[in-house]
C-alpha cells in the first residue's frame, strides 16, 4: 500500500514538474512574441510601446481573467484555458488597429494624390513633392509619406522607399501609385496628370466600397447580434437559475456543451462575415 502511495506521489510530482516547465517555456515564448510584436507590428503602426509594458499588460489580463473565471465557476479546468486565451489578445488588437489604419490611409489617399500632383505642377521634384505632402496632409498618411521622405534622405532610392511603404500598408491604391510613378519615369509622361486620373479612380473605388458597406451593414449587425445573444442569454440564466446553470461549469457534460457552443458560435460568425464580405 505504501509502495502505491509512493508511486502516486512520484507521478504527481513528475506531472507538476512537467506542467511547470511547460508553463515557463510557453511564458518565455509569449514574451518573445510580445517583443516581436512591439518591434514590428506596433512600430509599423507608429505606436511605440516597450516590450516590458506589453508583458505587464498581458500579465494583468491573464491574472484578472483567471481570477474572475475561477470565482464564477470554481473550476481550474475552465479558468486556465480562459486565462491562456488572453495571450491571443495583443495580436488581435494589433490586427484591428492595423485594419483601421489602412482604412484611414485609403480614405486619405485621393487627397494626398491631389496634393502630390499640385506640388509637381508647381515645379517640385517627386522627392520634394512627397516631403510637401508629408507636411500638409493629416496622419496617418502624413506619417507614411514622411517616413518615405526620411528614408530617401538617408540614402534609399525612391523605389525602395515606396516598396517599404507598400510593405507597411499593403493597399491596392499604393501599388497603383508605385506603378504610375514607374511608368511616368520610364516613358516620360506627365506624372501630375497621371496622378489626377489615379485620384479619380481611387475616389470611384472608395465610393463603390462605401455603397457596398451600406448595403451589407444589416448582415454585419445580424452577425454581431447572433454572436452576442448566447453569452448574454447564458448570463441571464446564470443570474435567474444559478444552481441549474452551474452544472455547465462543474461537470464534464457541461464543459463539452460549452466547447460545442463556442465552436458553433465561431463558425456561425465567420460564415456570416464571409457572406457579407464583397471584394472589389
Amino acid at each position: 500500500m505504501m509502495l502505491w502511495a509512493m508511486l502516486a506521489g512520484l507521478c504527481s510530482a513528475t506531472f507538476v514538474f512537467a506542467v511547470g516547465r511547460g508553463a515557463r517555456w510557453q511564458a518565455a515564448r509569449h514574451e518573445t512574441r510580445l517583443a516581436d510584436l512591439s518591434a514590428r507590428g506596433l512600430a509599423d503602426l507608429f505606436l511605440f510601446v516597450s516590450p516590458a509594458t506589453l508583458v505587464k499588460w498581458s500579465s494583468l489580463a491573464f491574472g484578472s481573467i483567471l481570477l474572475v473565471v475561477l470565482l464564477l465557476t470554481g473550476s481550474v479546468l475552465l479558468a486556465a484555458p480562459a486565462a491562456l486565451a488572453t495571450w491571443m489578445l495583443p495580436p488581435a488588437v494589433v490586427r484591428v488597429l492595423r485594419r483601421r489604419r489602412l482604412r484611414t490611409i485609403a480614405l486619405q489617399f485621393p487627397d494626398g494624390l491631389d496634393a502630390l500632383a499640385m506640388a509637381l505642377r508647381s515645379g517640385l521634384s517627386i522627392t520634394q513633392a512627397i516631403a510637401v505632402v508629408a507636411e500638409q496632409q493629416p496622419a496617418p498618411l502624413a506619417q507614411e509619406f514622411a517616413l518615405v521622405s526620411r528614408t530617401q534622405r538617408v540614402g534609399l532610392s525612391l523605389d525602395e522607399a515606396l516598396a517599404n511603404f507598400t510593405r507597411r500598408a499593403p493597399l491596392d491604391e499604393i501599388a497603383m501609385l508605385i506603378v504610375t510613378i514607374r511608368i511616368a519615369r520610364e516613358t516620360g509622361g506627365t506624372l501630375a496628370e497621371a496622378l489626377d486620373r489615379l485620384a479619380a479612380t481611387v475616389r470611384r473605388k472608395l465610393a463603390l466600397e462605401g455603397k457596398i458597406r451600406a448595403l451589407t451593414a444589416q448582415g454585419r449587425i445580424q452577425g454581431i447580434i447572433v454572436a452576442l445573444l448566447p453569452p448574454f442569454l447564458m448570463l441571464a440564466l446564470l443570474w435567474l437559475q444559478p444552481e441549474t446553470m452551474r452544472l455547465l461549469f462543474t461537470t464534464p457534460v457541461g464543459w463539452a456543451t460549452l466547447g460545442a457552443i463556442g465552436v458553433l458560435e465561431c463558425i456561425g460568425y465567420l460564415l456570416i462575415r464571409r457572406i457579407v464580405r464583397i471584394e472589389i
